[in-house]
Formats: C-alpha cells, structure tokens, sequence
C-alpha cells in the first residue's frame, strides 16, 4: 500500500494511486479523519482527536471502515489505544513540508527549499482550521519561506510611475522588479506575490494628476489575500483624521515613508533606509509588528460595530457581533497573520467599518 500517496497541501484530501490518477475523498469527515491519520503516520492518533465527541464513536468506526475499503492499511484500534495508518510517511505531502521545516538551514540550499514549498498549492481545506495539523502546516510553510529569503537575495517588488528607475537603482543590493502601474500589478498578485517576492515597495499615486489613491487599492488587495508579506506605502501625502498605528493596521502596512516630490534628484534616504531595515529583520519580527497593530485596533472595532448595530435598529445582534469579536481576539494570540487578516476583513465588512478606496475613474 505504500505507493498511494496522500496529499492534503492543494485544498482537498487526495489519495494518488500508483498510476497517478487522483482520488479525492468527497466527504469532509473521511476526508477530515484521513488527514489526522496521514499526518501522524505510521503513529497512533488518540481517539479524542478523530471524533467529535463520544457519541461520534459508531460514526468514527463506519467513517474507518470507508477508509480501509479505500484499501488504506488502518489496523482495528479502540478508544483507549487510538488508530494508526500504515504509510511511509514520505508518502503524505504535508508530513514532507513539515520534515523540511524542522530540517537545519545547513542541512537545506536554496533549491532543497523551493522543491519542499512546491508542495503547498492551494494548503489544506479550510474544513482541517480547527485541528492541530493546521496551525502545524501554515508555521512549517512560514519557515520555508523564511529560510528561503535567508538562502538568497531578497526580492522586492516597486510599484512606482515615475520614479521607479531611479530607486531600483538607489536599491540595487536587492533583487528589485518595477511595475509602474496598478494594471501591471494584478498579473504579479495573482500569480502569488509571496512566492515571487519578499516584500513591496508601493507608491499611494500612481498616476500623473495625483488624484488616484491607487496605491492602497493595492495595498488592501494584498491585505485581503492570505499573502503574508510587507508593505511599505511611500506618500508625500500622510493620512488625515486617523492616526499612525489606525492607517497602518487598516491596510496592514509595514510602514509609511515620507518623500518629497517625484524628481529624479529627489532625497529618497528614507525609503531605502526602511527597506534595508525591513530586510535586516527576520520574518516572524515583521509578522509581531503586523499583528500587534491589527490588536491595538479590535477595541475600536468593537465600538464601532456596536455603534452601527445601534443605529441600524439591530441591538440584538449585538451579542453575536461580540462572539465574533472574541474570535478575532483568539485568532490574533495563534500567530497566523494571513487568517487574522482575513477575520478581520470579514469583522469590518459585516458591520459597517469603513471600507477601503476605490480604483478612480
């Protein structure tokens, strides 16, 4: 049974037989309980993890029947012993990327690293969130991808319309790609920008009235993704009616930086200043900063949401808005920016926070 393969990193759970021809699991507890199983190869799983709760036993017991018709190796087990698959587990994709995270740097090059990141594509189905693999999966891919900027030189991406040139120059140390406009930008963010680059430089105008805010359409773009990647926002024109920590967690920003004008002989000190600093920092530094300032802001979303629940006439949904809030809170300690970005954004989208701008024109 050791040429299946089981493979759980591109959105569903997969059993690849030896002439290669997939075969997913339709069902999300099979598919669910193959996971946990796969995972821990050739290891016992305790029971508490693959039921729901006591009374999932019959259904824990027909759901490994399934799986042993499927002609997967489960010996019988019990309640006090727990269950196990027979599987290498060089089998299971997603044991794979954890074994190469919790490899050494010297024992990894540049391309060791790149092949083991090729094994998430689309990560493991959003059903897996609330078991212990998940949190496991996304920190083993974190560490890839931080070991990987560590292994060669760092990758920024400069969405700049005029001046563009001149800091690729200015930030020649660094492996710099221009794209002078928001047109250019959306080929690069759906081909996956943290696969691509480790960080972006992005200008707030990108057009040459000034009157766009393109910049931050981008910005938020990213924000919304499950990219985990800085931003640096350069502007010459710094938020009004909202402060410093507000802007940078409302579009989760590494930082905004000053510049003067858009001459070619202007002062770009700070900017490459901020760039090489960012690069200076490891990743999890970077993540800490981000997901601080998204904390410092839940209180006033919380008022907010209450506020606007009020003057909708929905007070009585004021208590489930809180639970929800709650969530956010438990998300932001589990070190996870990509989801807490995301619960964020669906928090401020449900109840009437301010939204971000629109592409102008």
């Amino acid at each position: 049974m050791d040429a299946v393969r089981i493979e759980i990193l591109d959105g569903t759970v997969t059993l690849r037989r030896p002439n290669a021809v997939a075969d997913p699991l339709d069902g999300e507890e099979d598919a669910r309980t193959l996971a946990l199983l796969a995972m821990r190869a050739p290891n016992r799983v305790p029971v508490q993890e693959l039921w729901r709760d006591e009374h999932d036993i019959p259904a824990l017991h027909a759901r490994l029947t399934r799986l042993r018709n499927r002609g997967l190796d489960i010996p019988r087990g019990n309640a006090r012993q727990g269950y196990r698959l027979n599987l290498d587990p060089d089998r299971v994709d997603g044991q794979q990327l954890v074994a190469a995270a919790r490899a050494g740097r010297a024992q990894h090059t540049i391309e060791t690293v790149t092949e083991a990141l090729r094994l998430w594509r689309a990560g493991p189905p959003r059903f897996l969130e609330p078991t212990s693999i998940w949190d496991e999966l996304h920190t083993a891919r974190t560490k890839l991808i931080d070991l990987r900027a560590l292994l060669r030189r760092r990758r920024l991406l400069i969405v700049e319309d005029r001046v563009g040139p001149r800091l690729m120059s200015l930030l020649g140390e660094f492996d710099c790609t221009l794209v002078t406009n928001i047109e250019e930008f959306w080929p690069l963010h759906r081909g996956g920008l943290d696969e691509r680059f480790d960080a972006v430089l992005v200008d707030q105008h990108l057009s040459a009235s000034y009157n766009d805010r393109d910049g931050l359409v981008i910005a938020d773009a990213i924000s919304r993704s499950r990219v985990r990647i800085p931003v640096v926002l350069m502007t010459f024109d710094p938020p009004r009616n909202m402060t410093h920590v507000d802007f940078l967690a409302k579009y989760n920003l590494e930082d905004v930086v000053p510049k003067s004008d858009d001459s070619a002989t202007s002062d770009f000190h700070v900017v490459v200043q901020k760039i090489r600093t960012l690069f200076e920092d490891d990743r999890e530094g970077v993540d800490a900063r981000a997901i601080g300032r998204i904390q410092q802001t839940l209180p006033r979303m919380r008022t907010f949401a209450r506020k606007w629940l009020i003057e909708q006439g929905r007070e009585g949904d004021i208590s489930v808005m809180e639970l929800q809030h709650d969530d956010l809170h438990r998300i932001s300690y589990r070190k996870d920016l990509a989801a807490l970005r995301e619960a964020q954004h669906r928090f401020a989208k449900r109840y009437g926070l301010p939204g971000p701008p629109q592409i102008q024109g």
